[in-house]
């Protein structure tokens, strides 16, 4: 009988396990199904909801058209920066050796008004002499690789801040640069 009771003991304690087991799963299950659903209504929300501004936004821009002269016709943008054409410079490198080489350079300034324009246009004189002075004590070496054409650009653009002064230029931009 000792055995029986000892089976019946076993079990009941059998059950409670399973009964126990059998929550713990019902537990982790209703946890995954409601970090699923918020991951999915959050994923929702952030991706693909608040639709509501985006018709809004679509008025505003048909609405709002580019702005028009006296005679109808779309007035163009104002550009943030200028540029004048310096004209092209053709100079001998200075050389140790008897081969002669030279540089023809072409440039654009960059300046940021259209006024800065016109007076750039007044000092071009000064600023082309200062430009052929230096270039012709470069030598090849100087010119080699990306560095030297780096400062190349650099000195280039405090010579012509100095020779336009006060006049200030932004940037000198490359057109054509030919080593030969």
């Amino acid at each position: 009988m000792a055995e029986e009771e000892l089976e019946q003991q076993e079990g009941a304690e059998g059950e409670e396990g399973a009964k126990k087991g059998g929550s713990k799963l019902l537990i982790i299950i209703l946890l995954s199904v409601i970090l699923i659903g918020g991951a999915g209504v959050g994923a929702f929300l952030f991706i693909g909801g608040d639709d509501d501004t985006a018709p809004a936004d679509a008025e505003a821009t048909v609405e709002k058209g580019p702005e028009l002269d006296e005679n109808g016709k779309p007035i163009p943008p104002k550009p943030s920066a200028y540029f004048y054409e310096v004209p092209e410079i053709l100079v001998n490198l200075a050389s140790g050796g008897s081969a002669t080489r030279y540089l023809k350079l072409k440039v654009n300034l960059e300046v940021k008004t259209e006024q800065d324009l016109t007076q750039l246009e007044y000092m071009m004189p000064r600023i082309v002499d200062d430009f052929q002075l230096y270039l012709r004590q470069l030598r090849v070496e100087d010119l080699n690789g990306s560095s030297g054409i780096y400062r190349l650009k650099e000195d280039l653009l405090m010579r012509a801040n100095q020779a336009a002064a006060p006049l200030q230029i932004s940037n000198v931009l490359f057109k054509e640069i030919l080593v030969q």
